[in-house]
């Protein structure tokens, strides 16, 4: 296979204005990313993959097994009836917290990482702030909701995701799995999002069956099942497609379900234990709100 071509995404990053004053920091040049980063290692597993880029940057010797045997992935049960599927989407893969408890677990504490909230909105201006990480010898970890900042008429993307950030410039931010430079402001909206996860409509209305009680959707300890409506979406969907054709023919359709997710947005900042900025991460206090 030939080495990946660093792009910028259509709409994202690769324009001059996106970050003007920002000088380029890089963890990795974009050759050095092209040749030394890992994609994709399992389904769900962009958390793992995330990591594994993170150590390589820390020169922290490790292989795949043995990341995937400190960070367990949460798969979607996808051919369970549709309330356990929702269940099991809400938790696929990985949260921040599981992250950081793997690679304390793998490396023993000579990594530490520390976690930053990005929702709601925080007054920083993240290229920046990444950059100062970076240059300090931290690695950041974005955890973000691909599903926002979705231009009209492009496919919606069916998860949250973790990335490895390995550089800042003027062009935008530069993440792993995939390779690309994106926008400030678009990384921004993604970072800063509420734990909803849309769930697309054919997930939902495919696996259906009678014996399935959706009331269920009501029942669960987290509370946000009741309050999101949960069960009246999904009886919403079931209701339009049960509908004939011409009266389909004449309405909108839902296209998504939206459920509580497991997980937060933010940045992860990993760095050595011996690092001498160690104590400055780990003391750091979380970004100011937005007022």
């Amino acid at each position: 296979m030939g080495t990946p071509s660093l792009q910028a995404s259509e709409g994202e990053g690769g324009g001059e204005e996106s970050c003007p004053r920002v000088k380029k920091v890089m963890i990795w040049t974009e050759l050095q990313a092209s040749a030394r980063h890992v994609s994709q290692i399992a389904p769900s597993a962009c958390g793992a993959t995330a990591i594994i880029n993170v150590l390589l940057a820390l020169d922290y010797p490790c292989t795949v097994e043995e990341v995937q045997a400190s960070i367990k992935t949460r798969l979607r049960a996808e051919t369970a009836p549709v309330v356990d599927y929702l269940l099991s989407r809400s938790v696929a893969g990985t949260t921040h917290r599981d992250l950081i408890d793997g690679v304390t677990k793998l490396s023993k504490g000579t990594v530490k990482a520390k976690f930053f909230h990005m929702f709601p909105k925080r007054a920083v201006q993240l290229s920046r702030w990444l950059a100062q990480w970076i240059s300090r010898g931290g690695v950041p970890l974005a955890t973000l909701n691909l599903q926002v900042g979705v231009a009209p008429g492009q496919t919606v993307p069916d998860a949250w995701h973790h990335q490895m950030i390995f550089g800042v410039g003027p062009q935008g931010i530069y993440l792993t799995n995939p390779l690309e430079c994106v926008s400030d402001s678009l990384l921004g909206d993604q970072l800063c999002t509420d734990s909803v996860l849309l769930v697309r409509r054919a997930d939902v209305v495919n696996r259906w069956g009678q014996g399935d009680k959706l009331i269920r959707l009501t029942q669960q300890p987290d509370p946000r099942w009741r309050e999101m409506n949960v069960l009246g979406q999904v009886v919403g969907v079931l209701k339009e497609q049960a509908a004939p054709p011409v009266v389909q023919g004449r309405r909108h359709l839902t296209s998504h379900v939206a459920i509580p997710a497991a997980y937060q947005s933010g940045v992860t900042i990993f760095m050595r234990s011996d690092n001498p900025h160690i104590h400055t991460l780990t003391q750091a206090e979380e970004l100011p709100l937005l007022e």
